[in-house]
């Protein structure tokens, strides 16, 4: 590496990074990069694309916030389902409840007779 190579390099790190000290330079000398730097950009650019995108097909691609509207429709959804079959259920079971009543009121009548 030449030294104008390795002054551009620690130019573009110093863009970046700020702050640079003695193994850093010595790293990117070295290797002519600063792997630290790397690993960290590298992990924050995944970070970015798993939460933007959620792959939902081969050809599909959908962003992470209009999936949660529908993961949050289909639960609401749901708990309608479930409040309306828990309603359905409670008036069948007054329902059952008022005939048998009607049924007893019955019989203590003949029963008086």
């Amino acid at each position: 590496m030449t030294n104008e190579e390795l002054l551009e390099n620690i130019a573009k790190y110093l863009l970046e990074v700020e702050t640079l000290n003695y193994q850093d330079i010595l790293e990117i000398e070295k290797s002519g990069k600063l792997s630290w730097w790397e690993e960290k950009k590298a992990k924050a650019k995944e970070e970015k694309e798993k939460n933007e995108k959620v792959e939902i097909s081969e050809n599909q691609e959908v962003s992470l916030s209009d999936l949660k509207k529908v993961v949050d429709e289909n639960i609401i959804n749901k708990k309608d389902e479930e409040t309306t079959s828990t309603t359905e259920e409670t008036k069948e079971e007054v329902s059952t409840d008022t005939t048998d009543t009607a049924e007893a009121d019955e019989v203590k009548e003949e029963t008086k007779e």
